[in-house]
């Protein structure tokens, strides 16, 4: 083989080595993210780029992102999707109503999610009324527990590795502080998230120093986003 030969194969040879090592730093830079956007409303994006809306009914939230599926607790006011919910023409909406049937807890697999429809229960939201839900993607779960208060078993919950958790503090309507703090350490989820809280001044809703749980406790404000890669938040 002449140098000429030589030196036209090494070159083409570095080209297809950096064609590859880009594309696999793309792969690897792929982001998978989850947002709160307010009071009960989650926005999950997975690597896929699967849109998942939890209860898209807040007034701070960004719904502009077309969703692929939607989920909803229940049927109170600030749970239920905005008028301007932006949705795919192939979204699936789920409700407790189809998560929760004859006394059934629902699992659905949808594209790359699992979703695992779970019981809550309180003095507004008796047990039967809404669900939580237990969504999987990426080797990540998370759980969105609607407008929990209490219920008499979590082993359904503790039994499990949940990397987040998202648990209501307003005292008012679902779980004070102190008994979120008490549920998220049953529970042993390796992040806590308080939410459900409304962070209006005027009614003092800002709670989350007394939420305490042992493991990691992440505040969010509405349009703030998780990398669900490297933990950090913007």
């Amino acid at each position: 083989m002449n140098n000429k030969k030589f030196r036209l194969l090494a070159v083409l040879f570095l080209m297809s080595l950096s064609v590859f090592i880009t594309g696999c730093g793309k792969n690897n830079r792929k982001k998978f993210t989850l947002s709160f956007e307010g009071v009960a409303s989650l926005k999950i994006k997975t690597k896929a780029g699967t849109v998942v809306y939890v209860d898209p009914g807040s007034l701070y939230g960004d719904f502009s992102e077309k969703a692929d599926l939607v989920l909803v607790t229940h049927s109170h006011e600030e749970h239920l999707p905005k008028k301007d919910l932006q949705r795919k023409k192939t979204c699936i909406e789920i409700t407790n109503k189809e998560a929760l049937e004859n006394g059934e807890y629902k699992t659905f697999k949808i594209k790359d999610v699992t979703i695992e429809a779970v019981p809550i229960g309180g003095k507004y939201h008796p047990t039967g009324i809404g669900v939580g839900y237990l969504i999987s993607f990426d080797g990540i779960t998370v759980l969105q527990s609607g407008d929990m208060s209490y219920i008499t078993d979590f082993s359904h919950l503790s039994s499990r590795t949940i990397d987040y958790a998202f648990y209501p503090i307003d005292g008012l309507y679902t779980m004070t502080p102190k008994k979120a703090t008490e549920i998220a350490d049953i529970v042993g989820a390796k992040v806590n998230i308080p939410f459900h809280q409304y962070n209006d001044p005027s009614l003092n809703q800002h709670k989350e120093d007394s939420f305490t749980p042992s493991n990691t406790k992440i505040v969010l404000e509405p349009g703030q986003t998780i990398n669900l890669k490297t933990g950090k938040v913007f």
